[in-house]
């Protein structure tokens, strides 16, 4: 009868506290309907990111391992991407394609394109390629020396084990260095 007294009167208290919207005896103004944006903030969005199953790594790049060039003797473009993600830790790619140029490449029937990648570091390190899977690159802007090269990629890659593991919503925008 105690136990039941107490959780009648545990009810009564969250019933009382739910229902009571403010402090004083003023009413509450409802929320204003102006929608004109008075933020004059700028969101930068993070341009270099993949995710690998579930985890988005939009990476905070590591300059000094970050680069993309165009190797000469290879006929190919390399964008090479170093980063940290605040939440998931270290992760990384690289993607070689044709060419100086713009267009779509992909990683199978000579498309064009390579692939690979990793996240983590250490024993918990996890390293992925599209050698034998199908991946697509997407570059959208080849800039001169000291411009950026931007695209996107998505697809299938494969583990160590031979996996297959889904890469979505990967961005690249790194700064052409000179040719190699």
């Amino acid at each position: 009868m105690k136990n039941i007294s107490f959780i009648l009167f545990a009810l009564a208290a969250l019933v009382v506290g739910t229902s009571t919207t403010s402090c004083g005896s003023d009413p509450v103004a409802p929320p204003s309907t102006d929608t004109t944006n008075t933020d004059t903030t700028e969101v930068v969005e993070l341009n270099n990111q993949i995710q690998i199953r579930f985890d988005l790594y939009k990476l905070n790049l590591n300059e000094s391992e970050t680069d993309a060039y165009y190797k000469i003797d290879e006929g190919k473009t390399v964008v090479a991407v170093v980063g940290n993600d605040v939440d998931y830790g270290n992760a990384n790619f690289l993607i070689k394609f044709d060419r100086q140029t713009t267009g779509t490449f992909t990683t199978q029937n000579n498309g064009g394109g390579s692939f690979e990648a990793g996240i983590g570091e250490g024993i918990k390190r996890e390293e992925f390629n599209a050698n034998s899977s199908d991946l697509t690159i997407t570059v959208t802007e080849y800039g001169e020396v000291g411009e950026m090269i931007k695209g996107t990629f998505s697809g299938k890659v494969k583990n160590v084990n031979s996996q297959s593991v889904e890469v979505k919503k990967g961005k690249f925008e790194v700064t052409r260095t000179k040719d190699k």
